[in-house]
């Protein structure tokens, strides 16, 4: 169902309740009617009586009227007038009505597309809910320490709630419900609730062996490699390590003087070529457009012919494009997956569908390795 759908999608024949008379009351009702909407029409007024006025041509009714209406059948479209429309909201919801549609100006598409979704599960509903009333001030707006795309968020409900459903266990629901509510809010307390670790080695997702051969996409100064090491006790069979930045190159090559250890002077990506390096609010980024510097970058696909068993990547938001720059690789493969979704608004739901696609039989999971910002969200895939 698409969002620009929603408000023509009335069956034939229902009642259609417009809850409160103004002139968006009216507007509404225009539009509805130029949509061809074949209904029985009523206004509505809170209170137990309710004035007719001369120049409105459909009835108004009372509180009291519109409660002793068929709930299943009637449709009612709420909207502010004398009082706040989330009153409104929970005064029908208490009474047994089920189709309800909030409506303020430019923004019902995106609240009443939450119910048409067949598949959503009930407590991402009832998240997007509450979000729907953080995000335009019904609720006090908090603070936020890193900036979000409040509406994008609202606006990717459908892409969201797919993603939601791949998630394998509570702990990565919970997760992914947690982040979002801190995008919404800035409150850390949602990510303190779910922060665990140590980060990328997580113990119940996946295993490792002896035989292990790593790619560290993102490498910086070999913090991750020596965590890797350390967990496997030494035993691996290869690591490649992609780092386009010149400084983190030449202090990795002092921590891994072995030939297991192939530092790759660039950065992954979808293809090999030239990107440039551009600044954004949520941290650096490659770009074809120019920016403040340039890079060398290659894809997995291009450098690496034999197996892999593991990969993780922390590339600035270059994640899903380094994703499907290896999509042979995965598909033959099958590694391993820690790929961080934080960098980008949409990584969070955009990278676990992409990974799905890429090789259906990986089970998802997502972790929270940091209470003071959403960074370091992490999405794992195993099989």
């Amino acid at each position: 169902m698409k969002v620009e759908a929603y408000l023509e999608k009335v069956e034939k024949g229902r009642d259609v309740v417009l809850y409160g008379i103004s002139v968006y009351g009216l507007e509404k009702y225009r539009q509805l009617k130029e949509a061809g909407v074949e209904a029985s029409f009523y206004f509505c007024k809170t209170g137990e009586q309710a004035d007719q006025p001369a120049d409105l041509d459909i009835k108004v009714l009372s509180l009291h009227e519109l409660y002793a209406m068929d709930r299943e059948k009637t449709v009612v479209f709420v909207y502010s007038d004398e009082e706040p429309i989330e009153e409104k909201r929970e005064r029908l919801e208490l009474a047994g009505f089920q189709d309800i549609r909030c409506c303020m100006p430019g923004l019902e598409k995106i609240y009443g597309v939450f119910s048409l979704i067949p598949d959503m599960r009930q407590e991402l509903k009832e998240l997007f809910y509450e979000f729907f009333f953080e995000v335009y001030e019904y609720r006090p707006r908090a603070e936020l320490k890193r900036g979000h795309d409040r509406i994008l968020i609202l606006e990717k409900v459908i892409e969201i709630s797919k993603a939601y459903n791949l998630l394998e266990d509570e702990q990565s629901r919970l997760t992914f419900r947690n982040v979002l509510r801190y995008r919404i809010t800035g409150r850390n307390q949602y990510l303190t609730e779910c922060a665990v670790y140590p980060q990328y080695f997580m113990e119940g997702i996946y295993e490792f062996g002896e035989g292990e051969v790593y790619v560290d996409a993102g490498a910086a100064q070999g913090d991750s490699i020596l965590n890797f090491i350390r967990h496997v006790n030494g035993k691996y069979e290869k690591i490649y390590a992609f780092e386009a930045k010149k400084s983190y190159r030449t202090g990795m090559k002092e921590l891994f003087e072995n030939e297991k250890v192939e530092i790759i002077p660039r950065g992954l990506h979808e293809k090999t070529g030239k990107l440039y390096f551009v600044d954004n609010q949520h941290g650096s980024m490659l770009s074809e457009q120019g920016g403040s510097s340039e890079i060398e970058v290659t894809s997995l696909d291009d450098t690496i012919t034999g197996k892999v068993s593991f990969i993780k990547m922390d590339i600035e938001g270059s994640e899903i494009p380094a994703l499907r720059g290896g999509e042979r690789v995965i598909r033959e493969n099958k590694p391993k997956l820690a790929v961080c979704v934080y960098h980008l608004e949409e990584d969070l739901w955009e990278i676990p569908l992409l990974i799905k696609q890429l090789a259906p039989e990986y089970k998802i999971y997502m972790r929270q390795h940091f209470e003071e910002l959403d960074w370091e969200t992490v999405c794992y895939a195993a099989l």
